[in-house]
């Protein structure tokens, strides 16, 4: 049995008993076959990992301030961030029957779309196939593309064209976009051009922290 395969089985118990009781949640990708990423479940532990025990003598030293303010970019991109967009996927898989056509949804997770001509990948924070796809099947009908970032700015016109880009990325590449759902998830509201855009297209939904919280 080779060196790696030994490893991996030494921490599959382990990891497995974690994932069992809430402490950490494998994502995998809904359209690319590879490996899942793995993740601490709760922000609090995140927070406590990330920021707490690194600098635990500094504030002890009595510096909390200038911990704090050199921890917030740290907190933003690795503790909120990650929060906001699993916060997405949750509302998402639990109200995605009354805000998408079709009744119930298939499978809730994310994904990357490779950018041939941006020479990038391009990041969704949720994807929704249709209802009856299974994750990975090739040519899937995609119910919604959504993009959440816990930014300070509001959302505007140009997150939403790095949507229909992604869009037109995955029609290329031979999956059904013909009636993919676009979703845009803000933590601070949006700019009143693309409100005024959202009124006038069925295939956008723009979703405010309080509709997350139920609002």
């Amino acid at each position: 049995m080779p060196p790696w395969s030994v490893r991996r089985n030494a921490v599959a118990h382990p990891l497995g008993v974690l994932e069992s009781t809430g402490y950490i949640r494998r994502e995998q990708d809904l359209l690319r076959s590879r490996h899942p990423v793995i993740t601490l479940a709760d922000p609090v532990i995140r927070f406590n990992q990330l920021i707490t025990l690194p600098q635990a003598a500094a504030v002890e030293q009595g510096f909390a301030e200038q911990v704090w303010q050199q921890a917030t970019p740290t907190f933003n991109s690795k503790i909120l961030g990650p929060h906001f967009e699993d916060l997405a996927r949750v509302f998402t898989s639990r109200y995605a029957h009354t805000l998408l056509p079709g009744g119930l949804p298939g499978p809730v997770g994310t994904t990357e779309v490779a950018d041939q001509a941006a020479r990038t990948r391009h990041e969704v924070d949720v994807i929704v196939l249709a209802a009856g796809e299974r994750p990975q099947a090739p040519r899937a009908r995609i119910a919604l593309l959504g993009e959440a970032k816990a930014t300070a700015a509001r959302r505007g016109t140009g997150d939403l064209a790095r949507l229909e880009r992604i869009r037109a990325l995955l029609a290329d590449q031979g999956y059904d976009t013909a009636a993919t759902t676009l979703a845009l998830y803000s933590l601070h509201g949006f700019y009143p051009d693309l409100v005024d855009l959202a009124g006038r297209r069925d295939d956008l939904l723009l979703i405010d922290l309080p509709a997350l919280y139920g609002g």
